[in-house]
């Protein structure tokens, strides 16, 4: 509050029930309203919240971070598990949306470039020893009907893990053709 720019002013005091890796807590917040007239926590955005939500930023993190290799549900159940406080698979679900979003927007922000004016942003300026393209086709089968899915990937070249293990190099870009 002694932080707040002057025309910010306070319209209302609320109570906000929030999951953290601890337990759930309980805390007393002010509604702000700026000169603008735009309405604002200031104690959500100092504590790094997102607009709404009632999980705190560790728990998040740890939500979204097990939902890329678990089931929301096992994640729900790992979580209570764990921590005194946990939280809903369907929570973990958005949150795990949430993250996803801005980096679907940034690839088809590239896929676009890509396709209208054929610029690949992460091999800009770079000179390629040799480039190797893959495709291939499946084709899908319904009882009405039959479809072709094609697919290409681009990469470098491939890169030796280990012995007898051999990974794609970086700077690729899969494009459903």
């Amino acid at each position: 509050m002694q932080e707040k720019d002057e025309g910010v002013r306070v319209v209302a005091s609320k109570e906000h029930w929030l999951a953290t890796i601890f337990c759930d807590i309980r805390i007393k917040r002010r509604l702000y309203r700026d000169k603008d007239g735009n309405y604002r926590f200031l104690l959500d955005e100092k504590m790094g919240l997102d607009k709404g939500s009632h999980v705190s930023r560790e728990m998040k993190e740890l939500a979204i971070l097990a939902s890329s290799r678990y089931t929301f549900r096992e994640v729900e159940q790992t979580i209570k598990a764990i921590f005194p406080s946990g939280i809903y698979h369907t929570t973990v679900r958005n949150l795990s949306g949430k993250a996803a979003d801005s980096y679907i927007a940034e690839e088809e922000k590239e896929v676009n470039a890509l396709f209208e004016d054929g610029i690949f942003s992460e091999t800009e300026g770079k000179a390629l020893p040799h480039l190797v393209i893959e495709a291939d086709e499946v084709s899908v089968c319904s009882s009405e009907r039959r479809a072709e899915v094609k697919v290409g990937i681009a990469h470098e070249g491939w890169q030796e893990i280990s012995k007898e293990r051999h990974n794609q190099r970086r700077n690729r870009a899969t494009v459903g053709l």
